[in-house]
């Protein structure tokens, strides 16, 4: 029996990245190659916060001697890394996150009933009991 190469392996891989070089220049190496996603998760959150949270920073740098500096590097880089190497219930984060949004729009935002697989309306049916004599 044949064993044929599964492609699927080769294209789940990420592309990874150990250099930033331009006309046979390099302008940074890294020890370890990083992943392509890392990237966009780091610069992603790194302009978030420097959008959203660069006056609180700014004013926490003045009493504390740039300390709060660091967070602009370091969340960013913890953000990115925990994209890249978590694997929730064995899936990518992103698929992850969609399916757990998946899951509250049908079942947290939807108030209908499942009957039968089915969504359906509540019936409000008014119940009247009779006396009964014994």
């Amino acid at each position: 029996m044949a064993h044929y190469y599964d492609y699927a392996v080769g294209l789940d891989t990420p592309y990874w990245i150990q250099e930033f070089s331009a006309r046979g220049k390099v302008y940074f190496r890294f020890q370890t190659p990083k992943s392509v996603p890392f990237f966009a998760v780091f610069l992603g959150v790194f302009f978030v916060m420097l959008v959203f949270f660069l006056q609180p920073i700014a004013f926490l740098a003045k009493y504390t001697l740039g300390a709060p500096w660091i967070l602009f590097f370091y969340l960013p880089l913890k953000a990115g890394k925990r994209y890249v190497e978590d694997t929730p219930d064995g899936k990518k984060l992103h698929f992850y996150l969609l399916g757990l949004l998946q899951f509250f729009k049908d079942f947290t935002l939807d108030k209908r009933l499942i009957y039968q697989e089915e969504r359906r309306q509540p019936v409000m049916e008014k119940l009247v009991f009779e006396k009964t004599r014994l």
